[in-house]
Formats: C-alpha cells, structure tokens, sequence
C-alpha cells in the first residue's frame, strides 16, 4: 500500500485559553519542586504570561457576551 504524502502541514488547533492558564499554574507548583535554581525567574515570566492570557481570555469572553447580548 502506497502512502499518500502531503506538502501541507496539519493544522495545530491551540488548547483554550483556560486550559493554558491551568497549565501555567501546574508548571508554577511544579518548577519549584523539582529545583529552585532559576525558578524564581521562571516563575515571574509565567506569571506575565497567564496575566496576558488571562486579559485575552476577558476580552473574548466581553466580545462573545456583546455579540449575544446585540445579536451579532
């Protein structure tokens, strides 16, 4: 049987946002446990990053909430 190969790559479909967040916070309690070297650093990076994500996620929800409430 012969494979068919395809030029195109499969498309990547992120996880939602909140599930990302999720994961932030496991990263978080785990990157302290396993070694404190660098963690502290890492952990400041994560927290920038689940706030931005977490502004993305309150912007999504307002546009869905007002494209209901309006009817769009």
């Amino acid at each position: 049987m012969e494979e068919i190969e395809s030029d195109e790559d499969p498309e990547v479909v992120p996880p939602p946002l909140k599930e990302v967040i999720k994961m932030c916070h496991i990263l978080e309690e785990y990157s302290m446990v396993v070694c404190t070297d660098g963690a502290l650093k890492f952990v400041q990076a994560l927290h920038e990053y689940q706030g931005h994500l977490q502004r993305m996620s309150w912007e999504g929800e307002k546009q869905t909430m007002l494209d209901t409430f309006l009817g769009l």
